[in-house]
């Protein structure tokens, strides 16, 4: 059995299709997030869109990792994150 608090449960893309794969999650939540329970608006997505976009990027990066040991290096990477836009997300 895996470790529940390991960042295993994603198969990392090839360099070559990352910016594809990234395409294909952002249309996917920019068309399903509005039905989210936590959606505020039909445009609330854009104000979380840079938020997914470093989960989705730091995920392959973070593979195998517990949470513990990922998270400081995640939120320092957040800080300096260049998509991170102009009214970031927590």
């Amino acid at each position: 059995m895996t470790d529940p608090n390991a960042f295993d449960r994603v198969s990392p893309a090839e360099s070559g299709n990352w910016q594809a794969s990234w395409e294909t999650e952002d249309n996917y939540w920019f068309e399903n997030f509005s039905s989210r329970p936590y959606a505020l608006g039909p445009d609330y997505y854009d104000r979380f869109r840079p938020a997914f976009r470093y989960g989705f990027e730091s995920a392959r990066h973070s593979l195998g990792r517990r949470w513990d040991d990922a998270e400081p290096d995640l939120e320092a990477g957040w800080e300096r994150y260049e998509h991170r836009g102009e009214a970031p997300s927590a």
